[in-house]
């Protein structure tokens, strides 16, 4: 038997608070994350603990409550708790973006120089 709508929200919005209590204190502020090298291996380990904690917790209250309001709004939170430190984790604290894994942070490409075309051609031979 599901909760009633109204306490189905009360009991998704508690969990939702639990998961951002649960990544507050397992992961680095942002602010740290994002002056930190790229691709900290710290921060990504702490941040998965923190994402299997919150989906544990999704999955538990959404069984114990058989309600699947609660686990989609206690899981929403925590995919987006996940990408934001996952995004933080790939800002490159020298140019304050996040770069794709194929561009290097020394690279002319992210620092704005442009590159023509010309220069940016490889041959391949088939």
């Amino acid at each position: 038997m599901a909760l009633d709508p109204d306490k189905s929200l009360l009991v998704g919005m508690a969990g939702a608070g639990a998961v951002w209590a649960i990544h507050n204190n397992l992961t680095p502020s942002l602010a740290d994350v994002r002056v930190a090298d790229k691709d900290d291996t710290d921060v990504e380990a702490a941040e998965k603990t923190a994402t299997l904690m919150g989906t544990a917790l999704a999955v538990a209250l959404g069984l114990l409550s058989r309600d699947a309001t609660v686990f989609v709004i206690t899981e929403t939170v925590v995919v987006a708790m996940a990408w934001t430190y996952k995004h933080a984790n790939q800002v490159d604290p020298r140019t304050g973006s996040a770069l794709p894994p194929s561009i290097p942070a020394d690279t002319p490409e992210s620092a704005g120089v442009e590159i023509s075309a010309d220069e940016n051609v490889v041959e391949y031979s088939y």
